[in-house]
């Protein structure tokens, strides 16, 4: 086996205050290469209900790379429900295990009541069975699965055999319960062979429980292999197989109202219940409130009557201070699901926002932050840019040229040279034109790096940024040498990934006001997730103004928050924070160079900003720390998409041109090149079509030549 099947561990002084009774003793070496195992018969297991467990003592013989583990097989030599091979080493160093425990589920008892069981596998001594009692069967009527495999801590996997599923059908519910739920959770499915399944990918979890409605698909993978659910942030207590025709529930669901978005005023939500009986029911409806750290908030509760018949809806309000909340919301003890749908599924507990604007993300900027990036940028001066223009003809068509952009840029962390590329549209035609960054998401891989094409936006100059490693830096013949891009040079301010990137968006900037056809009173930038980081980073620093920007659900974010909202890069964080022994202080320390929050503080253009509250790759907590940390005299504005996960919606891109066509910066149209210029300030006009710079009573062009 090539694989880790993790189950929970449960410590022996978890385990004490429950009565225990030993049902077989002795001295027992279990190994499926000798044969040898242990059958206990079904006259041991009268006592036994649902929800207990089989402890199991021994001492581990074989070596990590054997795959010491232990199985359960009912008297016919079939698995036995509800269990799976428990894995006793990861293959390369042993736990020490002494103990492991299987909870008992209905079918299982059925199969040990009537015939016992055999205990199998390798590389251990068996010295003791003991049934060890639980809490009771109430709440696991339906349960295939019953443990405690505890993902809190990282990526964790729990097999169900397939064994467990021969009263699963398609339109059943496949439930997964768990607790300890931390904010990002997530997980999958796949088969028992570790092979997706398809339309099973990773999903957020949230709510009491995860439910699927089993389609033909999975039923497949349930019966051959079994299942596995592989994730982090969460511990699994038990699968349920829930047949829907045998609930009498009331048809429910949420509705999206407000926006999910209530400014200045308490929030409340709308449960819509229609009763199809031909009696009257009692509709005991509940809302569950976490924050958006998964921090218990409030729980608030109403109880109506339903006629038979009738649809109705009943409100449930509470008090909330600013912020984003995760709201559960239950009918009868069951979860509701919303009417729309969070990305491509409809969900049972979704993401609210309370005054967001009024939420504090205090930046957090370390003393020399502004001469570190003072510094940066003066090393970045002293590196010949060398931009070289390569036309792509492919590309390219009457209206436009479009040109692969390659450029030095700030050297690496170890001193080598660095290189960025970008794909550049210019229009044919004379004249100047307003101009576009496009800067980019973080590369995932496995796709070709959008290019725009000569026709498609034929009025405007544009680039599309490749910082370094990543897109086109990542596509043959160009090799990515950075490894994990947020990894690299974790732990110094002066080595991180990021530093370099932020001048590679600046020097993208720096090559525009180089072209005679970008009118730098237009000049604008936009970008989505990695992209919205890079646009707020680049208006922040470069010494080219901006006249517009409009960042997209950014990345980097409120990072000692973001952490807490998140499983990833928090993941990645921390174990370059374990590998270098950072602490705490000086991991975040680092971070606020690189923060959007604390680079937002000094932006002085025009921002337009979007986001998706159900984001949870880039929270909203983290989208808006940057928003609301813009100076005062900033003029802004935000969206925010209530069904949205890490996405904007289809019409952002026209949302936020229309934003830019609306923004110079301070330019007005006169005729001729005579212009009467009161007192001394320098001011920016256009001049039929020229950038002018008006100085001291004198006109220039941006050359620097008078202009008589």
């Amino acid at each position: 086996m090539n694989k880790v099947l993790v189950f929970c561990l449960f410590l022996l002084s978890s385990l004490v205050a429950n009565a225990q009774t030993s049902i077989w003793s002795g001295e027992k070496a279990i190994s499926w290469n000798t044969g040898t195992y242990e059958v206990i018969g079904a006259d041991k297991f009268t006592s036994a209900e649902v929800a207990d467990q089989i402890r199991f003592t021994f001492t581990i013989t074989g070596t990590p790379s054997s795959w010491p583990q232990i199985a359960l097989y009912n008297s016919s030599w079939k698995a036995l429900p509800g269990c799976g091979n428990a894995q006793l080493s990861n293959g390369t160093t042993n736990y020490d295990i002494t103990t492991y425990s299987y909870y008992i589920t209905t079918d299982m008892l059925s199969d040990l009541q009537s015939g016992g069981m055999i205990v199998t596998g390798a590389g251990y001594t068996l010295t003791d069975v003991s049934l060890v009692k639980g809490e009771g069967s109430a709440g696991y009527e339906n349960a295939v699965w019953i443990g405690r495999t505890d993902a809190t801590q990282g990526w964790v996997a729990q097999t169900v055999p397939s064994s467990s599923f021969g009263k699963a059908k398609v339109g059943d519910y496949l439930r997964l319960y768990y607790t300890d739920l931390a904010a990002g959770a997530m997980h999958t499915i796949v088969d028992g062979n570790w092979k997706a399944i398809t339309g099973y990918e990773f999903y957020t979890m949230a709510g009491l429980y995860y439910q699927y409605t089993i389609d033909q698909t999975l039923l497949d993978a349930m019966n051959s292999t079994g299942i596995i659910i592989n994730g982090t942030g969460y511990c699994l207590t038990h699968i349920d197989i829930v047949d829907p025709e045998g609930l009498t529930t009331l048809t429910a669901s949420v509705p999206v109202t407000d926006g999910w978005l209530f400014e200045d005023k308490n929030p409340t939500i709308t449960i819509n219940i229609t009763n199809p009986y031909e009696s009257d029911v009692e509709a005991n409806v509940q809302l569950v409130v976490k924050t958006d750290k998964q921090e218990s908030y409030t729980t608030v509760s109403k109880q109506e009557t339903v006629a038979a018949g009738e649809s109705k809806g009943i409100s449930l309000s509470f008090e909330a201070e600013p912020g984003f909340y995760s709201v559960s919301p239950l009918l009868n003890g069951e979860s509701v699901y919303t009417v729309g749908k969070v990305g491509d599924k409809t969900v049972s507990s979704f993401i609210i926002g309370v005054d967001p604007t009024k939420i504090v993300s205090a930046p957090d900027k370390q003393s020399d932050f502004d001469a570190f990036w003072t510094a940066t940028k003066a090393e970045l001066a002293n590196v010949a840019p060398e931009y070289t223009l390569t036309e792509i003809t492919a590309k390219s068509t009457a209206q436009r040229k479009v040109y692969l952009l390659e450029f030095k840029s700030l050297p690496d962390a170890d001193g080598n040279e660095a290189i960025a590329r970008a794909y550049y549209a210019e229009p044919v035609a004379a004249g100047q034109y307003p101009t576009v960054v496009h800067y980019q998401g973080y590369d995932s891989g496995g796709y070709d790096p959008w290019c725009m094409g000569g026709s498609d936006n034929p009025g405007y100059c544009e680039l599309i940024l490749a910082t370094r490693g990543q897109l086109i830096n990542n596509r043959p013949p160009y090799e990515n040498t950075y490894g994990d891009w947020f990894q690299y040079g974790f732990g110094s301010k002066d080595t991180y990934y990021y530093r370099g990137a932020f001048m590679d968006a600046v020097r993208a900037v720096d090559f525009l006001c180089t072209r005679e056809k970008v009118d730098q009173s237009r000049l604008y930038a936009e970008g989505a997730s990695q992209g919205g980081a890079l646009t707020y980073a680049a208006a922040s620093l470069t010494d080219h103004p901006f006249a517009a920007i409009a960042p997209a659900i950014p990345f980097l974010g409120d990072f000692p928050d973001y952490f807490k909202v998140a499983s990833w890069p928090a993941s990645a964080a921390y174990a370059q924070q374990k590998a270098l022994g950072m602490s705490d202080e000086d991991m975040y320390a680092m971070l606020s160079y690189f923060d959007t929050k604390n680079l937002a503080t000094n932006i002085h253009c025009p921002v337009i900003q979007t986001i998706g509250l159900q984001d949870n790759v880039c929270p909203p907590h983290t989208n808006i720390a940057p928003y609301n940390n813009l100076p005062a005299d900033v003029e802004k504005q935000i969206s925010y998409n209530p069904l949205l996960m890490h996405a904007t919606s289809s019409s952002w891109w026209n949302t936020y041109f229309a934003f830019f066509n609306n923004h110079t910066t301070g330019i007005e149209e006169v005729s001729g090149s005579k212009f009467q210029v009161p007192g001394s300030k320098t001011h920016k006009l256009l001049d039929n079509g020229r950038v002018i710079i008006v100085k001291d009573g004198y006109l220039f062009n941006t050359l620097g030549q008078e202009i008589k």
